[in-house]
This record gives structure tokens, sequence and C-alpha cells, in this order.
């Protein structure tokens, strides 16, 4: 027993003095490491887009055809008595002025020089004197000047297809007939400026329009006219069927 206690106060001296395990005071004062994570990345500020998300550019809206527009119109026609024998090829061409309203509706008028080539029979003329000639050959010069209102009832890409309707004014130039009578001979009578018929005849037809550049638009329309009262010297009912071609320039 006596042996103990040096053992025990050595032990004190050496854990008072710091003198211990070398391996036990390292493992005992040596923290465990602690992992290293990565820094979150920093984004500039500017960089951040706060622009809103992107939408659908707006398409710009249809110019609305509104103005007028003129042009020159050229073509053959058909013209023929009411007994509807010995028709005629004649031409028209002249000058044509249109204003639209909107996209569908437009009116349009000009003057047009026409000629008018047909025969007839003496059921055809309205004389107030007995006939006793066999048929009449017509050669006359007439200026018309029509009144139309046309309606688009068609339109896609670059044409247009309308409806058109309205009435005409003959204005009766020249007029020469010839006079064939049933013993051979032919007698021959000229009309200058004699003649005016308001509103005489009717006018129908379609119009199909293509447009090829900003303002520059041609056009094709087939047409009839139909007598609403006699033209020209006889007041004979006169019809009329053809094919216009139209160049216009104005507004797009």
């Amino acid at each position: 027993m006596s042996q103990d206690k040096p053992t025990s106060n050595n032990a004190a001296s050496s854990l008072s003095s710091g003198n211990t395990d070398p391996g036990t005071t390292t493992a005992a004062a040596t923290p465990s490491p602690t992992p290293l994570l990565p820094s979150p990345a920093v984004v500039p500020s500017d960089s951040i887009s706060t622009s809103p998300a992107p939408q659908q550019e707006d398409l710009p809206a249809k110019k609305k055809r509104k103005g007028f527009e003129g042009g020159i119109t050229i073509g053959p026609d058909v013209n023929i008595a009411s007994s509807m024998k010995m028709g005629r090829i004649g031409l028209g061409a002249g000058i044509i002025l249109r204003y639209h309203f909107n996209d569908r509706w437009s009116v349009q008028t000009g003057a047009i020089l026409s000629k008018k080539r047909y025969g007839a029979t003496p059921d055809d003329y309205h004389f107030d004197y007995p006939v006793t000639y066999t048929k009449i050959d017509a050669d006359c010069n007439v200026l018309d000047v029509p009144l139309n209102v046309s309606y688009t009832f068609l339109e896609k890409k670059r044409n247009r297809w309308s409806a058109v309707a309205g009435a005409s004014s003959y204005f009766m130039l020249n007029e020469k007939y010839d006079y064939f009578y049933a013993n051979g001979t032919k007698r021959s009578h000229a009309y200058k400026n004699q003649n005016q018929h308001y509103f005489s005849v009717l006018n129908l037809g379609v119009n199909w329009e293509r447009q090829t550049g900003s303002r520059l638009k041609w056009s094709l329309q087939p047409y009839v006219k139909v007598p609403l009262g006699g033209v020209g010297q006889g007041k004979v009912k006169l019809y009329s069927a053809g094919l216009a071609l139209q160049v216009t320039m104005g507004k797009r």
C-alpha cells in the first residue's frame, strides 16, 4: 500500500504538466474537417433580362379602299337589234372614272366612243310612215356615258371579283343608214348629233380585277347592254354584249 501513492501522484503530476500521450491528445484536440461546399455563382444584375416574354407582332391594319381612280377602257362588242338577226361586231374605247366608298362599293362613270354596227329588219325600226325596204345596215358612232354601281363580292390576294349594274346614256354623234329595197336599189341617209337618249340602256356585267403594282390595276369585264328604249333615227332597240379591258391607276 505504501507503493500505490507515488504512482497516483506521478499520474496527477503528469496530467498537470501536460505530459500526456501525444496520440491521445492530438486526436482529442483536432476537430474533424468540414467539407467545403461550392459557393453559388454570382450573376451580374445588369445581365438579368427584365423584358417581357416575346409576343407575336401585330400585323399592320389593312388599308381601306377609298378615293378616286381613273383609267382607260377598250374592247369589242356585238350589236344586234330586237329581231336578233344580222348582228355585227363593233369596238369601244374611252376613259373611265371610279370612286371607291370602301372595299366593297364603288361608282363609275366615263366617256366611251363606241362603234355600233348592226343590221335590222323593217320590224326593228319605228317610223311614222309606211316603209318598203327589206333591211337596213347601220353604222353609228355613239358616245356612251355610263353610270354604274359596283359591288365586290370576292377578294383573294391581288384579285377582286365584282358585280356591276347601271345605265348608259347614248349620244348619237354620227348615224349612217343604208336602206335596201326589194327591187335591188339602195338609198343612204346620214344624221349628225340629232339623237340623244338619256339612261336608255341597262348595263349588267362582272368585273375581274388584278393588282399588278402599288397603284396600277387592270381588269376584264364581260357585259351586256339591254335596251330600255329605242335609239337612233329609227328608235331601234339595240342589244350589245362585249368584253372590256380596263387599266386604272389610283389608291391601292
